[in-house]
């Protein structure tokens, strides 16, 4: 089912995008250029998204298109266009007889997935370092901030929101849309898994490990900072799974955060 917020705010966000839907901008030739509204659909595909990263929408739940539809007082077909491209993402599921689901993944598939997202960010981290935009080390910073905040710390889906900027922005900072475009699509899926197992949440380690992270982004060679955001998603990944790491992947965890702060290397067990 989808939350009342969403509810409220589609019918007239849609209305304000149609009536800006075309607009006049002067240029040099005094032409004018037609700016279109996204379809409805995509409209539509960004709301469900929004529901399920805030675990509104929750794994497993089932979507109804009759009860979507007219909670959100659109037809069945954008609805459908949604849903269509929400699949595509391996966000939900059609099962035949049954109807249309959240998809809930497997352990096994998130344990994949928790690795590749652990390789492909710390490939960011690596050119992130070795660039060092400043804009995007001020905006880490500061993500890190407002996650030390009472009201965010109080709030677990709001600090794991956070929390999953600042991996994002890693990878923006990377510069590689399709490094982006790739960790945003696993990313959606691990983290509509994570948000049933808040319970997990360490906020201390969290923030220390970014800070961490921060620090040998800023400062260390970018071999390092690559090795540490990768050993670190990996070596989560199994702790939030209750699994042990297989012995043939600890050459992929090499580093990890002490309780002081510092980064430290892992001796080979």
């Amino acid at each position: 089912m989808i939350s009342k917020p969403i509810e409220e705010h589609f019918v007239d966000r849609i209305q304000a995008t149609i009536k800006s839907a075309y607009k006049e901008k002067p240029v040099a030739d005094a032409s004018f250029v037609v700016e279109r509204a996204p379809s409805l659909g995509a409209q539509v595909t960004q709301y469900l998204l929004e529901a399920i990263e805030a675990g509104r929408i929750r794994p497993g739940d089932r979507l109804v298109e009759t009860d979507l539809a007219v909670k959100l007082g659109i037809s069945r077909a954008p609805l459908r266009e949604a849903l269509r491209h929400l699949s595509s993402s391996g966000l939900v599921e059609h099962r035949p007889g049954r109807g249309t689901y959240i998809a809930n993944a497997s352990d096994d598939s998130v344990e994949q997935m928790g690795l590749f997202r652990g390789m492909l960010e710390g490939d960011a981290a690596t050119l992130l370092a070795s660039r060092r935009p400043t804009d995007i080390l001020r905006e880490l910073a500061d993500l890190i901030r407002h996650m030390e905040t009472p009201d965010v710390i109080g709030d677990p889906l709001r600090f794991v929101d956070f929390h999953w900027i600042f991996h994002r922005t890693i990878c923006m900072g990377a510069d590689n849309e399709y490094l982006l475009t790739s960790w945003d699509q696993v990313s959606r899926q691990i983290k509509m898994y994570l948000n049933t197992r808040l319970h997990v949440l360490d906020h201390g380690r969290v923030v220390r490990n970014n800070r961490a992270v921060l620090q040998t982004l800023a400062s260390a060679d970018p071999a390092t900072a690559g090795a540490l955001v990768r050993s670190l998603i990996i070596r989560q990944t199994f702790h939030v799974l209750g699994r042990a790491l297989p012995v043939e992947l600890s050459c992929l965890v090499t580093l990890t955060v002490d309780n002081e702060g510092q980064v430290v290397s892992i001796s080979p067990s």
